[in-house]
């Protein structure tokens, strides 16, 4: 709570009178009046004898001698004193209650009644507001908060929460206390890593995709949550058509989404060079450090330790694509060879027998002279793990760029690849940071 000082004195009045109401029910021969009452939590009734032996029974039903089965039991002693009180009662537990007259055949003859007691709703005292800072024009619970905020800079919170410290207190209330109304539903203000996003002007792709995805609600969760956020910027770099496809399938969304958040809050500090960081989609992210700054995957981080309630945001420069896992589909090797039957050995065989280098071996589609082995694919195709690592024989318009180191690979819909096909066009990230968009031919 933040302090302040009033630059006058009053007096503060503790005692709170909320509204509380007496009803008055008449009892005669063989009648309650009214019969029906309808009241508020918290009302007192009173039941008046206009003439008569009679009590007041809410408890064990006088006719069929089975309980009312009311929110609670009541009753009272029998008496025949004109104007006097039978009974009074205040009820706090609101529902519907039955009641009759227990005295020989009354409640036989109709005297039976029936009260409705409904949960009581919220309620400004006002008038305290009023007693207590109508001297400064402020009469009402809104008028004191409004004032609280503007003055003092107080939130709602804070001031449905102030007790009146540090000139004095409320006698152990708060404002919340007397403003039911007014305060109802305040609650402490938090920032969450979607709150982050959202009032971020870089982030507005980001902020439709997460609300997109459905995950609002988890990610304004207790977490705590690490979130790599990239920019407007980042998925505007890719691809043509890419975020619409994207954004068209809920499964794809939520993978590639949660590739982007890991579990704990890990700040910048936390992060070293060469670790692993699991994702909520189960995938891994691999940090690198060095002078040029931090590295999560392909992507720099420009902005770190945006802090929130529930984790972390760091800002990243390009989308995270999650990598599949990799398969070698021995069967096709097995099939085209008899002495060969998996892509180790076939790659191995030749690299030992015709000076193959790896990428070469991977880039070979089984032509022996009288056409492709495996049904037009390379070994990059289906010897996905035994070729992982391996560096593709890129040859782009003709031209031989071995010598540039690729970073990555990306399909036309920013699915990343682990290899590739020739005449068919592709995203090439290469490790010096820049992209070309380019027809892979073969040599």
């Amino acid at each position: 709570m933040k302090n302040f000082t009033f630059f006058f004195l009053f007096s503060f009045i503790f005692g709170v009178s909320f509204s509380q109401e007496t009803h008055y029910v008449n009892a005669g021969s063989f009648y309650y009046s009214p019969s029906d009452l309808t009241i508020n939590q918290g009302d007192i009734v009173v039941w008046i004898n206009d003439g008569g032996f009679h009590d007041v029974n809410g408890d064990i039903n006088t006719i069929t001698g089975e309980s009312f089965n009311n929110p609670e039991a009541f009753d009272s002693d029998a008496m025949n004193t004109v104007g006097g009180e039978i009974y009074t009662h205040t009820f706090n537990v609101p529902g519907f209650y039955n009641y009759d007259c227990s005295v020989g055949q009354h409640a036989s003859m109709g005297m039976v009644g029936s009260i409705t007691v409904n949960e009581q709703g919220c309620e400004d005292d006002n008038s305290f507001i009023e007693a207590n800072f109508g001297d400064f024009f402020i009469n009402d619970c809104s008028s004191l908060i409004d004032f609280l905020y503007s003055s003092y800079g107080y939130s709602a919170f804070e001031s449905c929460a102030w007790n009146g410290a540090p000139m004095s207190d409320f006698g152990g209330l708060t404002i919340g206390d007397i403003c039911e109304c007014s305060c109802e539903g305040v609650e402490e203000e938090t920032t969450t890593v979607v709150d982050i996003i959202v009032g971020s002007d870089d982030h507005n792709t980001l902020e439709t995709a997460v609300i997109t995805a459905g995950l609002v609600d988890v990610l304004s969760g207790e977490g705590p949550f690490t979130v790599f956020a990239p920019t407007d910027a980042a998925f505007d770099a890719l691809p043509e058509g890419t975020l619409d496809a994207v954004l068209a399938d809920m499964d794809l969304l939520t993978s590639i989404l949660t590739h982007h958040v890991a579990s704990g809050s890990v700040m910048s500090t936390d992060l070293s060079d060469g670790m692993m960081l699991t994702t909520l989609n189960g995938t891994e992210l691999t940090v690198l450090v060095d002078e040029n700054g931090v590295m999560i995957d392909n992507a720099m981080v420009t902005v770190a330790d945006i802090e929130a309630d529930n984790g972390v945001v760091h800002v990243i420069d390009a989308v995270l694509i999650p990598e599949d896992g990799c398969e070698d589909d021995d069967t096709v090797i097995a099939g085209a060879f008899q002495s060969l039957s998996t892509c180790a050995e076939t790659i191995s065989f030749l690299m030992t027998n015709y000076g193959y280098s790896e990428s070469d071996a991977c880039a070979w589609d089984g032509d022996m002279g009288s056409g492709s082995l495996f049904g037009g694919m390379t070994m990059f195709d289906f010897c996905e793990c035994s070729c992982e690592n391996v560096p593709f024989p890129v040859f782009i318009n003709e031209l031989v760029v071995n010598e540039k180191e690729i970073e990555m690979i990306v399909d036309l819909l920013g699915r990343k690849v682990e290899f590739v096909d020739f005449n068919k066009p592709y995203f090439i990230i290469y490790n010096d940071g820049t992209v070309s968009k380019s027809m892979v031919i073969k040599q």
